[in-house]
This record gives structure tokens, C-alpha cells and sequence, in this order.
């Protein structure tokens, strides 16, 4: 679930960036950026590895994958303000899981959705400034 919060989060900029500039594009650049993350991760797991614990490799990689596409997904069958929330609402979902799942936190739900509400703020703002983003 941590790699899927990684990968939702890590591609979450990209989704909204392309989401407001070329809708049709979103899914295609999400699937390419979700096996770009998973793959990513993925190498990661197995470099930073000190045991032979192969399995986790292919479990972050999909993780990541399945994480990266979710933000994209309500864009195959809606689009616009009607997409948006409902990306949203999967994020926060998301989000919601991966706090209950960090039990050992006195404000888990809090902090957690606290971190996605500071990246959509963070790609928000880079969003805003970039060529088009209308800042």
C-alpha cells in the first residue's frame, strides 16, 4: 500500500498538468509514468536490498504501477470537473488507507492526508507557473 501511495503521489503533478492541458492525453502519459515509477521503484527495491528477499521487487514495482494509473483512471470514461473529483476522491481514498494502515501513529489519518493535501498544493503551484498554467 506504501508503494501505491508513492506512485499515486508521484505521478499525481503530471495527471493534473496534462489533465489541464490535453485531457485525452492523460491516461497514455499516466500509464507511461506509472511503468517509469514501478520500474523505478522496482530497481530501487532490489538495490537497496541487503538480504535476498526477491519478492519485494515485483510487489513495490506493482505497487507503484497500480498506484501511479489510479489518479488517471476516472479519465477513461469522464472528463473535466466530473474527472477531477472523482481523482480526488481516489486520492483521498488512498490516502485514508495508507493511514490506516501506519497504526503505530497517533494522527495517522491527519498526517497522511495532510502529505497529499501539501503535494497537491506543491503541484498545484508548479502547475500555475508553468507555460499555459495561466500564474
Amino acid at each position: 500500500m506504501f508503494g501505491a501511495s508513492d506512485g499515486l503521489m508521484s505521478i499525481l503533478g503530471v495527471v493534473m498538468f496534462i489533465a489541464s492541458r490535453s485531457p485525452s492525453l492523460v491516461v497514455p502519459v499516466a500509464v507511461m509514468g506509472a511503468v517509469s515509477a514501478a520500474c523505478s521503484m522496482g530497481a530501487g527495491e532490489f538495490l537497496g536490498q541487503q538480504t535476498t528477499d526477491r519478492a519485494a521487487v515485483p510487489v513495490m514495482g506493482a505497487a507503484t504501477f497500480t498506484g501511479s494509473v489510479l489518479p488517471a483512471l476516472p479519465y477513461l470514461w469522464t472528463s473535466g470537473w466530473a474527472a477531477l473529483a472523482q481523482s480526488a476522491v481516489v486520492c483521498v481514498a488512498v490516502a485514508v488507507a495508507v493511514g490506516h494502515l501506519r497504526s503505530w501513529r497517533r494522527h495517522r489519518y491527519a498526517e497522511t492526508v495532510g502529505v497529499l493535501a501539501a503535494v497537491v498544493a506543491v503541484t498545484v503551484a508548479c502547475n500555475l507557473v508553468m507555460p499555459g498554467g495561466g500564474a
